[in-house]
């Protein structure tokens, strides 16, 4: 047994030496050596892709486009008209009314139901949150002077 031993120290000081086994007994050894030596087949896991965070930013579903419907209750949208002074001093120069709206109302929905209370064309709808976490659109009219008209019919001014 010791000369087993001393001899694949030589054969591991042959291959460690160089690449290629100076005679023939080292290639039958070399041969013999590969042979025991299991190969496991390489098994590649295949790791789940990682979206980056802005792939998913820019990258939208698309999503199915809803019919507009007509709106049942303007009311329900639209719950009151809020006069402070710089709304007043909005209705004068820029013809500009503010309401207090419902908080899961979006801009369409709002621009609709005052077009059909009012009877009037809308230019544009600005939504924000005050302080009392209350809903507040600001709403510009087409004609010139009809905020100031209906905030007379409203009894506001």
């Amino acid at each position: 047994m010791a000369e087993e031993t001393d001899e694949k120290k030589n054969e591991k000081m042959i291959l460690k030496n160089s690449d290629k086994p100076k005679s023939v007994e080292a290639k039958k050894n070399i041969t013999t050596l590969e042979s025991v030596k299991e190969k496991k087949p390489e098994i590649k896991k295949e790791k789940p892709q990682k979206k980056s965070f802005l792939s998913r930013i820019t990258r939208k579903k698309e999503e199915p486009k809803i019919e507009e419907k007509e709106i049942a209750d303007p009311f329900k949208t639209i719950r009151y008209v809020l006069m402070t002074e710089k709304s007043i001093q909005m209705i004068e120069a820029q013809n500009k009314l503010t309401f207090i709206v419902n908080k899961d109302s979006d801009k369409k929905e709002i621009k609709k139901a005052i077009e059909s209370l009012f009877e009037t064309k809308i230019v544009s709808v600005q939504t924000m949150f005050d302080q009392k976490n209350r809903k507040k659109a600001i709403v510009k009219f087409k004609t010139p002077g009809i905020a100031g008209e209906i905030a007379v019919r409203l009894g506001i001014i």
